[in-house]
């Protein structure tokens, strides 16, 4: 009984600790799950800086606009005449005067409206431009994530080579030992696993680097990429409407142009409100006056006279400043137009490019490497050939991912407008 009871007890013990393991082991699962281009810009969108910050300038958008439309507060002022300094008496023949008055600002009557016109101009712009960085954001976390991801197929296939070599120099070792090849053969393998390897290096810097990029951008550096996973995302080719259609949706939807449009708003207003303040300050006082106890009732009116500036420096400027607004605007819908036909043109032509190359250009490459490495094992062909043929797959295999994920960044590029958690495809 005692052993069934140190048992129990020890089960009873270890249990909380066996189920933290337990959750451990499903949490680090779960986080070495490959990524996706949906999971990337579902991250960056959530946990981007930038995108923080441009969510932030739309809050003091509206917090200037809060301010635009309120109304000038108004002014109390109390006065006392003919009377004493403190601590002495009112000095005799004289009969102490108060007086309380309220001065409540007009000019809000006129200069109000274009104030919140350029306010509501100046959110719509700060909304758009926000549109922008969580569009502009989730194309950069696009790119680095199949730059990560080319950056791994180039690790694999340099290893893969590497290990190739190592294979011929054991073989072309064993020849030399027994006098059937000749001894510049080895040094040359030699000498070409010492360039893979050097290559390899290189190209786990560049994977660092890409992970590094990638990992500011979506906020964790902990996770995995699957290039294979990734090539069999990118490899669904869909028909592109017309340029036309492309480019018009592009001028209509995309946030620089809503940005920039709502700047010629702001702009057209800013001009309305100088005009208006050619009176800056326009106001309405009354109050009470007491003197010799007897009250009588203060009003007035207080205006700004435009005799030596009429504000025309600033009505200058704010209608500069619109013109500049519209000529940002051409320049942004130029090279918009210029940016969505470059692109256009890249998924066309890799698109065709990869269904050329879908026919088996790897295929092809791995063939010819067989061939030449049969050859040169039964003395056929020189080494020089072979080591062609193995720098041709490698190159092959590269070239072929790169342009796949290419195509996908511009095709990407092409149709998000505005980004959220799922790909716009």
């Amino acid at each position: 009984m005692r052993p069934i009871r140190s048992i129990g007890a020890f089960v009873i013990l270890a249990w909380p600790l066996l189920l933290e393991c337990q959750i451990s082991a499903a949490s680090k699962g779960q986080a070495q799950q490959p990524l996706t281009v949906t999971a990337v810009i579902s991250m960056v969108l959530n946990s981007n800086p930038r995108i923080a910050a441009a969510g932030e300038r739309v809050r003091a958008a509206e917090g200037s606009r809060r301010t635009a439309r309120s109304w000038i507060n108004p002014t109390l002022s109390y006065q006392v005449e003919d009377t004493g300094f403190p601590g002495q008496a009112t000095p005799a023949g004289l009969e102490k005067e108060t007086s309380a008055t309220a001065m409540i600002p007009l000019a809000p009557l006129y200069q109000l409206r274009p104030r919140s016109a350029q306010a509501n101009a100046e959110v719509r712009a700060a909304e758009a431009e926000l549109q922008s960085v969580r569009r502009s954001a989730s194309l950069d976390a696009v790119g680095a994530f199949y730059s990560a991801a080319l950056a791994q197929v180039s690790v694999s296939s340099l290893d893969e080579s590497r290990a190739w070599v190592d294979s011929l120099i054991t073989y072309t070792a064993a020849r030399v030992r027994e006098g059937a090849a000749a001894e510049v053969d080895l040094i040359r393998l030699e000498l070409e696993r010492d360039r893979a390897e050097t290559d390899l290096a290189l190209a786990r810097v560049d994977v660092a680097r890409s992970r590094s990029e990638l990992a500011s951008l979506i906020g964790t550096n902990q996770f995995d990429i699957d290039p294979a996973r990734a090539a069999e995302s990118a490899w669904r080719p869909a028909p592109l409407p017309p340029l036309e259609d492309v480019v018009a949706r592009a001028v209509t939807n995309r946030p620089e142009l809503a940005a920039a449009d709502a700047r010629i708003a702001a702009a057209a207003s800013g001009v309305s409100v100088q005009r208006n303040a050619i009176v800056r300050d326009l106001g309405l006082m009354t109050g009470l006056k007491t003197m010799s106890g007897t009250r009588s009732m203060i009003a007035g009116l207080s205006v700004t006279l435009p005799l030596f500036d009429q504000n025309r420096g600033e009505i200058q400027r704010a209608v500069a400043e619109r013109r500049i607004a519209a000529f940002d605007r051409q320049l942004s819908e130029r090279e918009i137009v210029a940016e969505v036909s470059a692109t256009y043109a890249a998924v066309e032509t890799l698109s065709a490019q990869l269904a050329r190359m879908q026919g088996g250009l790897i295929r092809r490459a791995e063939e010819a490497r067989r061939i030449a490495e049969g050859a040169y094992r039964e003395g056929a062909t020189p080494l020089t050939q072979v080591l062609e043929a193995a720098r041709a797959l490698a190159e092959a295999r590269q070239l072929y991912y790169r342009a796949l994920f290419t195509r996908e960044h511009q095709f990407i590029a092409l149709t998000l407008v505005h980004p959220s958690a799922e790909r716009a495809r």
